[in-house]
C-alpha cells in the first residue's frame, strides 16, 4: 500500500464512481482503476463492486476503509511533525519551458516568496516534451506547462486555464489592416520562430499547414520578438509575452484566433502526492487571481 493508493481509495468511496474520483484527482480512469487493482491485489480482497451507476464498496472494503483514512491522517501528522511545527520549508524544483519560466513563474515565484518564505523554489528550464522526461527521471517535482493536449501518463495534473496565443507583427505588416484573418490571408504571410518543435510552431503549422516551414527561426521567444519588431515577419506567441512590444508600440496583435487554443497544466507524479509545499503552490497556481500571478493575461 502506497499513499496515492489509499488516496485513490477514498475519493472513489466518497465519490461512489471512477469517472468522478478520476476527474477531482486529475488522473486518467485508467490510472485510477489500475491503483485500486493494485490495492486489492496488495490486500489479496476484492473492495468494491462494479456496477452499471458506478462502484459500491464490497464488505471488505467497508471493513478497510477506516483503516485506510486514518493511515492517510496519520502521514499528513507525521509530515507535519517534521516541518518545523507544520511550517512548510524544503526545496520544491519546478520545471518548465522557456516562455512560462520567463513570462509567468517571477510572479508565481514572488507571491509563493511571501506565504510561504521558508520553501525555495528552484526554476529548470526545459525545450518542449523534455520536462514530462525530467519530471518521470524525478529530476523536477512539478512541471508547469503549456500544452494544446492534456498531458498524457500515470501523472497528476491540474487545469490552469486558457494560455492565449496571438499572431503578432510589426504595425505597418499588411495584414494589419484586415478587421478578420483567415488562414487563406496567411498563405503568402511570412513567419518567424523560436524552433520548430515549439509549442507556437508547432500550432501555426497545425493551423495552416505547411506554411511554418519555410519561417525564420531566431532560437528564443525573445530573439522572435526582436524580428517581429524589425518587421522580419508575423509570429504566433503567448499574449502575456508580448504584452510589452504591444505596449512600446513596436508590435500590434492581429485580427486572428487559433482553432486550437493553448492551456496551462501543472503536472506531477505520485511520488509527490501528500507533499505540502506541492500542495501549497498548486493551490496557489489555481486559486490565487490570475492577474495577481499574470498566469493569463
Amino acid at each position: 500500500m502506497d499513499h496515492r493508493q489509499l488516496n485513490t481509495f477514498t475519493t472513489v468511496c466518497r465519490t461512489r464512481s471512477i469517472t468522478r474520483a478520476a476527474a477531482e484527482l486529475g488522473y486518467s480512469q485508467s490510472a485510477v482503476t489500475s491503483q485500486v487493482k493494485s490495492l486489492e491485489s496488495a490486500l489479496r480482497v476484492a473492495l468494491f463492486e462494479r456496477r452499471r451507476d458506478g462502484v459500491r464498496l464490497t464488505a471488505f472494503g467497508e471493513r478497510f476503509l477506516p483503516y485506510a483514512q486514518r493511515l492517510l491522517t496519520l502521514a499528513d501528522e507525521a509530515r507535519g511533525a517534521l516541518h518545523n511545527n507544520g511550517a512548510l520549508g524544503g526545496t520544491l524544483i519546478v520545471g518548465a519551458g522557456e516562455s512560462v519560466t520567463t513570462y509567468r513563474l517571477p510572479a508565481l515565484v514572488e507571491a509563493f516568496h511571501h506565504r510561504y518564505p521558508d520553501v525555495r523554489l528552484s526554476l529548470r528550464i526545459f525545450r518542449d516534451g523534455r520536462a514530462l522526461s525530467a519530471l518521470e527521471r524525478d529530476e523536477v517535482d512539478v512541471c508547469l506547462l503549456s500544452a494544446v493536449d492534456e498531458p498524457a501518463g500515470d501523472f497528476h495534473r491540474k487545469d490552469l486555464g486558457d494560455d492565449e496565443v496571438v499572431l503578432v507583427a510589426a504595425p505597418d505588416h499588411p495584414l494589419g489592416r484586415h478587421t478578420l484573418i483567415t488562414a487563406a490571408d496567411l498563405a503568402g504571410c511570412r513567419f518567424v520562430i523560436a524552433q520548430p518543435d515549439c509549442l507556437y510552431a508547432r500550432i501555426l503549422a497545425a493551423e495552416i499547414g505547411g506554411a511554418a516551414e519555410a519561417a525564420l527561426q531566431f532560437g528564443t521567444v525573445e530573439g522572435v520578438k526582436k524580428a517581429v519588431a524589425a518587421g522580419l515577419g508575423a509570429a504566433l506567441l503567448p499574449r502575456i509575452a508580448v504584452a510589452d512590444l504591444v505596449a512600446a508600440g513596436e508590435a500590434v496583435i492581429l485580427p486572428w484566433r487559433a482553432a486550437v487554443p493553448a492551456r496551462l497544466y501543472a503536472v506531477w507524479t505520485g511520488k509527490h502526492e501528500g507533499s505540502r509545499e506541492l500542495d501549497a503552490l498548486v493551490t496557489l497556481m489555481s486559486r490565487t487571481s490570475r492577474e495577481d500571478l499574470r498566469l493569463v493575461s
